[in-house]
């Protein structure tokens, strides 16, 4: 599919000589271009990194997308998105996320309670609403900066220098208290030898910037990287990081048997496959001694093209669609055996719904899988979990004999 978008200049595709010029007067005329994939139109962000300029989609318009557009987006009740759009995640009318995080973003400054006399209801209930954990916001990134796409065009394209734009781009559209999550998100830039003292340069004005923003006690930072190691110290323990080695995390012995317990499966999945990595966003605190001491650690783990995959099925599904378009679906805050599906297939004649669930789930979870395939919005592919052998996928638009 050729990509045409509509500007107030005429309409062009990324291909064309102009293209650059077109981009950058309409971000700084705060345009919102129009994708032409389909009969919708509809409008795209433009967001600027490094001096380039790159269009982005806007929250909660992926199903107006043509399947074969990279802007499209699947039903949300595929994935762990429908239990948080609408109440963790608050889609603007400027193109913007509000996030309502379930962790804080501050330490050290405690609850103020009531004044003297302040009323207080005893018998107002009011309704819990979702919030964000850090597993459900590292999954809520990854698909906004579409990193659950797939085309066969990307082979060996992605790299971290990819991977951190698109990240960085997707944060600026994503609001924490009236500010873009970018104010208190790190992604360390790719490491460079001759550029060391240019990068820890940058690195310790992110760390400045950070505590001025803590109005008491000590403002929360996350950082999102490839996990590179844990080394255990006598006192304490450190997380390394990818691309910034030279800058230790401080980790708390009790947290560090909590992060080897929750991420055993990433770690176990990543330790057996090639070129796969385990991503960490975790929060952490920068303190008055220069120590950056983890608060709470999520992970995910990647295949070598940067798709999500928790399973040995996830990975051998992701392996036999390498030529085929596709987006992987992730589960935010849902458990493992959610009925939800694994991907969604994008080249057929209509989307197909992807399920491939663990050879270790539940009947009843199984039962109820089964049935969120039968009765969803596409066609379902269903690998059981008593197959041994992957069944055949359904076939690309327009092959021979269908």
């Amino acid at each position: 599919m050729t990509r045409m978008y509509t500007f107030k200049a005429g309409t062009f595709a990324p291909t064309d000589p102009q293209w650059s010029e077109i981009v950058a007067a309409a971000y700084e005329a705060q345009e919102r271009p129009v994708c032409e994939c389909g009969g919708d139109r509809p409008g795209m962000a433009i967001a600027r990194f490094n001096g380039d300029y790159y269009l982005r989609r806007l929250p909660g318009t992926g199903l107006a997308h043509d399947p074969q557009c990279p802007s499209f987006e699947p039903p949300i009740e595929l994935s762990g998105l429908g239990e948080l759009r609408g109440s963790a995640l608050l889609p603007q009318d400027d193109g913007t996320v509000d996030l309502k995080l379930g962790f804080s973003l501050s330490v050290g400054s405690g609850r103020k309670g009531p004044t003297p006399g302040e009323k207080k209801d005893p018998i107002t209930a009011k309704a819990a609403r979702a919030k964000l954990s850090l597993r459900a916001l590292l999954h809520h990134l990854w698909d906004q900066a579409e990193l659950t796409v797939w085309h066969p065009g990307m082979a060996g394209k992605r790299n971290w220098f990819i991977v951190r734009r698109e990240i960085l781009a997707a944060a600026r559209q994503n609001m924490v208290q009236k500010a873009p999550l970018t104010e208190r998100l790190f992604v360390p830039e790719p490491w460079r030898k001759d550029a060391h003292d240019q990068l820890n340069s940058r690195r310790s004005q992110f760390m400045l910037d950070l505590r001025k923003l803590a109005k008491a006690g000590e403002a929360v930072g996350m950082v999102l990287a490839p996990l590179n190691t844990i080394e255990h110290g006598g006192m304490a323990d450190r997380l390394i990081l990818k691309h910034m080695a030279d800058f230790p995390f401080k980790l708390d012995k009790k947290l560090t048997e909590k992060v080897m317990r929750v991420s055993a499966g990433d770690l176990e999945l990543s330790g057996m496959v090639k070129d796969s990595r385990v991503i960490v966003l975790a929060t952490f605190i920068h303190t008055e001694r220069g120590v950056p001491e983890v608060l709470e650690l999520a992970s995910m783990a990647v295949d070598p093209r940067w798709l999500p995959f928790a399973t040995t099925r996830e990975l051998a599904l992701a392996d036999s669609l390498a030529s085929r378009s596709w987006k992987k679906s992730l589960l935010y805050s849902l458990d493992q055996d959610a009925p939800k599906a694994t991907g969604v297939l994008l080249d057929t004649e209509r989307p197909v719904a992807l399920y491939a669930p663990r050879e270790g789930i539940s009947a009843e979870a199984l039962a109820q899988m089964s049935a969120a395939a039968r009765e969803g919005a596409y066609e379902a592919w269903l690998w059981t979990p008593d197959a041994a052998v992957m069944p055949q996928l359904p076939p690309r638009r327009g092959a021979a004999g269908h």
